[in-house]
């Protein structure tokens, strides 16, 4: 497994923003391999000269006379195989997007002065291959951020190879700072451009992007911050029964599979059959009032009915009753059939 992360001992690290006289001095810093581009080269001749310069106000003279450089730094255990990089914002695409999204001539200027840059390293570990691509979107407005964003995450796909995980690192947002850029890693070739692409079409739902060990943790330590999560089946399958014990049980989570438009779909309790307990009278059925409240709303375009089922389940929970998955110790406990009849009495109230 490789680690990306700021900790102590990483596999990977993706830098922005590195003055271009310390991309030869990388490697002898923190002993690992350096794979660097310059994005803007310093406005001196010499850029040992720049380092002097900046040596004495770092914060007004780095990026005029030290110019600036992406790097990414590996662990000497993994075995590079491969590298690439592309401009993120040259001309012909700075005057197309400028035109297609209506830039002001200030932007546009803006923009020009900033020449950005994504790298790619492909690198083996283990038997498993993993590319890296190190993103640093424009600052000048969100718009360009975001078709430079695109365009980087064209550029990784195409870089990787099939079978790769593939990983999008660095700073796209010019609101946060570069420690809070997004990681992306998706599962399967295209997924990477085609979220991407979907939510910039939404530009009032916050897109975020997790590996799946992270996602789990994540679900633990803030669930309030999740509204949906989209991932593949085996994730899903996994990262759903997670969310479940938020509930409290997985006797409370209702699970709906999504068709094309038009059709109902599927919609059961996440933990389907539960074929172990059948028979005792002890299974819990609000998961699967709440999955006939989903079919409803989902599903049939009844919105009002699912309404009131969700509405009945709160009520009996209000009043105590409690099946043996949600009761705690040495609380009353209810069937199913008394458990189904307490909801059924509150939808015909």
């Amino acid at each position: 497994m490789v680690r990306l992360a700021t900790a102590d001992g990483p596999d990977a690290l993706c830098l922005q923003e590195v003055p271009v006289w310390a991309l030869s001095r990388l490697e002898g810093w923190g002993g690992m391999q350096s794979f660097g581009v310059v994005a803007s080269r310093p406005k001196l001749i010499s850029a040992e000269l720049g380092r002097l310069l900046t040596e004495l106000n770092h914060g007004f003279f780095r990026s005029a006379f030290t110019g600036q450089a992406n790097a990414i730094l590996l662990a000497p255990a993994l075995r590079p195989v491969g590298k690439d990089s592309i401009v993120l914002n040259p001309r012909s695409f700075r005057r197309a997007e400028a035109k297609r999204l209506g830039l002001d001539f200030r932007t546009r200027l803006g923009w020009a002065k900033e020449r950005r840059v994504c790298q790619a390293v492909r690198m083996e570990a283990d038997g498993r291959f993993l590319s890296v691509a190190n993103l640093h979107a424009s600052r000048v407005d969100r718009r360009c951020a975001d078709a430079e964003l695109q365009r980087a995450a064209d550029f990784a796909e195409s870089f990787a190879q099939p079978g790769d995980t593939l990983v999008l690192a660095g700073e796209d947002d010019p609101a946060t700072p570069p420690e809070h850029g997004r990681l992306i890693a998706p599962d399967r070739p295209g997924e990477l451009a085609r979220a991407i692409r979907v939510a910039l079409d939404y530009p009032d739902v916050e897109l975020d992007h997790l590996l799946v060990d992270n996602a789990a943790m994540q679900l633990v330590s803030r669930p309030a911050d999740f509204d949906v999560i989209l991932t593949e089946n085996l994730f899903g399958d996994i990262l759903s029964d997670e969310s479940a014990m938020l509930t409290g049980s997985l006797g409370m989570l209702p699970s709906a599979s999504l068709g094309a438009e038009g059709d109902p779909g599927l919609f059961e309790p996440v933990h389907g059959s539960a074929p172990d307990i059948a028979g005792q009278g002890t299974a819990n059925p609000l998961a699967t009032f709440l999955s006939a409240a989903m079919l409803l709303r989902h599903g049939l375009d009844r919105a009002d009915d699912a309404t009131r089922i969700e509405a009945a389940v709160d009520a009996v929970l209000e009043c105590g009753l409690r099946t043996a998955d949600l009761a705690a110790a040495g609380e009353r406990t209810v069937g199913t059939e008394e458990m189904t009849a307490a909801v059924l009495a509150e939808l015909s109230a």
